[in-house]
């Protein structure tokens, strides 16, 4: 039996396939204090990178799969 999931499109059209449902984060925000908040501030610049790079690498793999039809400023 087919079921039915509602979101977001990025695509028109019908599709079909693996689906993953994201639930959200398992792990609450926990505050904390520092001592070096210069390398805290370099750990959320190089996080951001990272993921700049994962997205990048996401996009890449979109087009070859799905070709033409993905756009960067989606």
């Amino acid at each position: 039996m087919a079921e039915k999931f509602s979101g977001k499109t990025v695509y028109s059209g019908i599709a079909m396939g693996k689906v993953t449902v994201w639930h959200g984060s398992q792990e609450p925000v926990r505050r904390t204090r520092t001592e070096d908040t210069d390398r805290e501030i370099e750990r959320v610049y190089d996080a951001t990178e990272r993921a700049k790079q994962q997205l990048a690498a996401l996009y890449e793999k979109a087009v070859k799969e799905v070709g033409g039809a993905w756009r960067r400023d989606l």
